[in-house]
C-alpha cells in the first residue's frame, strides 16, 4: 500500500476545505472549477444526489484534463431523510441551527474519481449529534460568519465544533471529503500510480525548476547590484554645497531606503536559493529518493552518520534564513 501520491491530482471543486484536507495528505493539487448544473431530481435521496453531483463535476474536469486523475466531491447535510442546503442569510442559518439542536443529522459526501478510462463513485455518512442550543448561542454563532456557504449552516473545522456533542463515522467527510477512503481507492490499481512510483514521470520541483528559481536569484541579485552601484557614486552630505552657484541645499541624500529595500530583496533571494539547495541536499543522502546512492553517502552505515549532519544543518540555516529574511521595516 502506497501511502503517499507522487503525482498531481485534479480537484473538481472549489471548496477550500477538501483542498485543504488533501494538501494535508501531501497530495499535489491543481483545482479546476467544473462550473456544471448542480440541479437534480427532487425524488433524489442524499446518498443519490451527492453521487450524481461529484460524478458531474469530475466527469465535467477530466474532459477539460484527460488523461489525469480527477476527484469530483459533493457534500449534503439531511435530517428526517431531508436535505438540508445551505442558508441563504442569517436568519435562515438560525432556523437551520434551531432544526439541528440537541439532534443527530447526518452528514453525506459522495465522491468520484476519474483515472483515464476508469471511474468510481461511491459515498460516506457520518452521523453528527448537536448539543441543545440556546437561541443566544444560535445568534452568536451565526453572527460571527461561519454558517455563510455552509452545508447545515456551520462548520466543524471552526467554531462549530463547539455545537457538536458526538460524531459517528469519519471527521474529515464532515469537513468535506473522506479522505483516506478517497486516495485509498485513488491508489488501488491506479494506472498513474503505478507509473509514477516505477519510472519517474518528472523529477522533483528541486531539481526541475532549478532554471525558474536559480534565474530569478541571479535576476535579483543583479537588480541589487545596479543599486549599490548607484549609491557607490552618489553623495550623501547634508547638506549640498556648489561653490559656483553660491549655493546650499538640505535634503535627504543620506537616508538609507535606496539600500534598505534592495538588500531586503537581497535577503529574500538568498533564502529562497538556500531552501531549494537544502531539499537537493536532502534528496541525495536519503536513499530513498537519491535513485541508488547510497544513505547518507557513505558505505559504512550504522556509527558512521555520514552527510547526514550536513542536511540537518543546511536544514536549519534553510530555516533561520527564512526568518532573517523577514524585511526589517
Amino acid at each position: 500500500m502506497v501511502l503517499k501520491i507522487e503525482e498531481r491530482v485534479i480537484l473538481a471543486s472549489q471548496s477550500p476545505s477538501r483542498k485543504m484536507l488533501l494538501e494535508q495528505a501531501g497530495v499535489q493539487l491543481e483545482v479546476v472549477v467544473s462550473g456544471v448544473d448542480e440541479d437534480v431530481p427532487g425524488y433524489f435521496t442524499p446518498e443519490q444526489t451527492v453521487e450524481a453531483l461529484a460524478q458531474r463535476k469530475a466527469r465535467a474536469v477530466a474532459a477539460l484534463r484527460p488523461g489525469g486523475a480527477v476527484i469530483g466531491a459533493d457534500s449534503v447535510v439531511s435530517i428526517d431523510g431531508l436535505i438540508i442546503g445551505k442558508p441563504a442569510d442569517e436568519e435562515a442559518a438560525k432556523a437551520t441551527l434551531r432544526r439541528l439542536s440537541g439532534r443527530t443529522h447526518r452528514l453525506c459526501t459522495g465522491v468520484c474519481l476519474m483515472m483515464g478510462e476508469k471511474e468510481q463513485v461511491f459515498h460516506q455518512v457520518t452521523e453528527v449529534t448537536f448539543y441543545p442550543l440556546s437561541e443566544e448561542e444560535i445568534a452568536e454563532y451565526v453572527a460571527m460568519g461561519e454558517s455563510t456557504g455552509r452545508a447545515g449552516g456551520y462548520g466543524i473545522e471552526g467554531i462549530g465544533v463547539m455545537l457538536v456533542k458526538e460524531i459517528k463515522g469519519d471527521y474529515p467527510n464532515i469537513v468535506g471529503l473522506p479522505v483516506a477512503e478517497t486516495l485509498r481507492r485513488l491508489t488501488d490499481g491506479c494506472e498513474i500510480l503505478e507509473r509514477c512510483q516505477g519510472v519517474r514521470v518528472q523529477d522533483a520541483y528541486a531539481l526541475r525548476c532549478i532554471p525558474q528559481v536559480h534565474g530569478a536569484v541571479r535576476d535579483a541579485l543583479a537588480f541589487v547590484r545596479s543599486k549599490v552601484d548607484i549609491e557607490l557614486n552618489a553623495v550623501t552630505d547634508n547638506p549640498l554645497l556648489f561653490p559656483e552657484d553660491e549655493a546650499v541645499i538640505s535634503g535627504g541624500n543620506f537616508h538609507g531606503e535606496p539600500m534598505a529595500l534592495p538588500f531586503d530583496f537581497l535577503g529574500i533571494a538568498c533564502a529562497e536559493l538556500a531552501s531549494i539547495s537544502e531539499r537537493r541536499i536532502e534528496r541525495m543522502v536519503n536513499a530513498a529518493l537519491s535513485n541508488g546512492l547510497t544513505r547518507f553517502l557513505t558505505t559504512e552505515g550504522g556509527i558512521n552518520s555520514g552527510f547526514m549532519i550536513v542536511q540537518y544543518t543546511a536544514a536549519s540555516m534553510a530555516s533561520e534564513n527564512k526568518v532573517l529574511a523577514h524585511p526589517a521595516c
